[in-house]
C-alpha cells in the first residue's frame, strides 16, 4: 500500500480530525456488534434463513425512509441530528448488552430491536455523509476526506470483527454489545467540542418536505450521470452486502468453525478494503475511477466465486481480502464521484438516496441469498453473487465512457474557473457534455 502527501491531506482541519478518531472507535464497535448478532441469530435459531431475515430487518428502514430522511438533513443542523442519533444507538447497544446477558434475548425482540436500530441509521447515515463537506476547510479536500472515511469504516471492519470473534468465543455476545454501547461516548464528545462554521440560512423559503422529495428526485433524473452511479450502488449493494450472512454461513454450517475463523474472514475483507480506500484516497481526483470501477466488480466475482468453490483457510482468507477490496472500491468510488458532481443545497437529499441504494439494497440481497440458502445451500447462494457481479461489470462496461465525459467536464469548469476566463462557449460545450 503506497501513501503520498496527499493521502492525509483532508485531516489539516480540525473538525476532520475530530470526526475521524471518534470515528475509529464508534464503527470498531458497530462492526463488533453487527458480528454479534449475526453469530446470536444463528446460534438462537441454527436458521441462515432468518439471520438473512434479521440482517433484513436491520436495513429495510433506511429504503423506506430514506428519502424522508433526505429532506430533514438539508432542513436541520446536521450536527445536532448525529449528536442524537448517536444517543439512540448507544441505549440500544446497551439494551441489546443486558438482554443477552440477561438471557432474555429471543429472535423475535432482536429483529425488534434490529428494525429500531435501521430507523435509526436512515436518519443518522445520510447525516453524516452530508457533513463531511462542513468538516473540511478546504473544498478540493472534499474527495480525499470522504475516502479517508470510508478508509476508517474498514479499518475498523478489520479491527471490529476479529476482536468480536475473539470475545463471543470466550465470553459471548453479551460483552460486544456492552463495549459498542461506550464507544458510542466518542462521537458525541467529538461533535460536542468540534466547532463547524453557521449553515447559511436559505435564501428562499423552504418548500414542503414533499416537494424537496420531488426537486431531490428530479435532480438526479435531469444528471443521467448521478442515475448510474445510484443505479450501480443499488446492484452492488444487493450482491456484496449480503456477505456478511453467507459468510457466516459458511463458516457454521458448511466449515463446521467457531466464531473466530468467522471474524478473520471479516477481517480479510477488512484488509481489502482498506487498500482500496487508502488507494482512492492517494488519487488526486476521480479522472480514471469508472473504468478503475469496473475491474472491481471484476476482482468482487473472482473472489466470491473463490470462496464458495474452496474449503482450505489458508485460501479463504486472501480470497475475502479480493472480495473487500472490490466491494469497498466500488462503494467508495460512487460515493466520492457522487459528492463530487452533486451541489451544497442538494448534498442531503443526493446522499439519502445513496445512503438507500447502499444500506436499503442490502437487506434485499440478504433474503434473496437466505431464500437460495435455504432451498438449495450455501455455495450455491455464494456462486449467485459471484455471478451477478459479472454480470453487473458487464453492464457498468456501456456506461464508463459516459461518466468519464462528465467527469472530465467538471475538472473543465474548474481548471476554467481558477483562471477566471470561462468564456460563454465555452460553458455552453460543457453543459452541453453534462449528461
Amino acid at each position: 500500500m503506497m501513501f503520498s502527501g496527499e493521502t492525509f491531506r483532508s485531516l489539516q482541519s480540525r473538525n476532520f480530525r475530530l470526526f475521524m478518531t471518534s470515528q475509529v472507535v464508534s464503527m470498531t464497535g458497530i462492526w463488533m456488534q453487527r458480528m454479534a448478532t449475526v453469530w446470536l441469530v444463528l446460534s438462537l435459531t441454527d436458521s441462515p434463513f432468518r439471520s438473512s431475515s434479521n440482517d433484513f430487518a436491520s436495513q429495510i428502514p433506511i429504503l423506506v425512509l430514506g428519502l424522508f430522511s433526505g429532506a430533514l438533513v438539508d432542513r436541520i443542523d446536521k450536527k445536532h441530528l448525529i449528536q442524537a442519533t448517536q444517543f439512540m444507538l448507544l441505549l440500544i447497544a446497551l439494551l441489546m448488552g443486558f438482554l443477552t446477558l440477561s438471557q432474555r434475548a429471543s429472535y423475535p425482540i432482536i429483529l425488534m430491536v434490529s428494525i429500531l436500530l435501521g430507523s435509526i441509521n436512515a436518519f443518522d447515515m445520510p447525516a453524516r455523509q452530508a457533513c463531511i463537506s462542513q468538516m473540511v476547510d478546504c473544498p478540493d479536500c472534499l474527495a480525499n476526506a470522504i475516502a479517508l472515511n470510508s478508509a476508517v469504516f474498514n479499518l475498523s471492519r478489520v479491527i471490529g470483527p476479529s476482536v468480536a470473534g475473539f470475545i463471543v468465543a470466550a465470553v459471548g455476545e453479551g460483552y460486544c454489545f456492552l463495549l459498542t454501547g461506550l464507544a458510542f461516548l466518542a462521537p458525541i464528545y467529538a461533535l460536542f467540542i468540534m466547532r463547524l462554521p453557521p449553515q447559511a440560512p436559505p435564501e428562499t423559503p423552504r418548500p414542503s418536505v414533499v416537494l424537496s422529495i420531488r426537486e431531490g428526485l428530479a435532480y438526479v433524473k435531469e444528471n443521467r450521470h448521478l442515475e448510474i452511479v445510484l443505479l450501480l450502488m443499488c446492484a452492488v449493494s444487493f450482491l456484496g452486502m449480503p456477505i456478511y450472512v453467507t459468510f457466516s454461513a459458511l463458516v457454521k454450517m458448511v466449515l463446521r468453525e467457531d466464531a473466530s475463523l468467522f471474524g478473520l474472514i471479516l477481517s480479510g475483507v477488512g484488509l481489502g478494503a482498506l487498500s482500496s480506500t487508502m488507494r482512492i484516497a492517494s488519487a488526486r481526483s476521480i479522472r480514471g475511477f469508472p473504468a478503475r470501477m469496473f475491474w472491481a466488480l471484476i476482482v468482487m466475482g473472482v473472489g466470491l466465486l473463490s470462496m464458495a468453490l474452496v474449503r482450505n483457510r489458508w485460501i479463504l482468507l486472501p480470497m475475502s481480502a479480493l472480495v473487500g477490496g472490490g466491494l469497498v472500491y466500488s462503494t467508495t468510488g460512487c460515493n466520492t464521484m457522487l459528492q463530487s458532481f452533486i451541489s451544497d443545497d442538494m448534498r442531503g437529499r443526493v446522499m439519502s438516496l445513496y445512503v438507500m441504494a447502499f444500506s436499503g439494497f442490502a437487506p434485499l440481497g440478504s433474503l434473496a441469498a437466505g431464500a437460495i440458502m435455504s432451498r438449495i445451500g450455501v455455495t450455491w447462494s455464494i456462486l449467485f453473487q459471484g455471478a451477478g457481479c459479472f454480470l453487473t461489470a458487464a453492464v457498468f462496461r456501456c456506461f464508463v465512457k459516459v461518466l468519464d465525459r462528465n467527469i472530465r467536464a467538471l475538472y473543465g469548469e474548474k481548471e476554467e474557473e481558477s483562471e477566471g476566463a470561462i468564456s460563454e462557449g465555452k460553458s455552453k460545450s460543457l453543459e452541453a457534455q453534462n449528461i
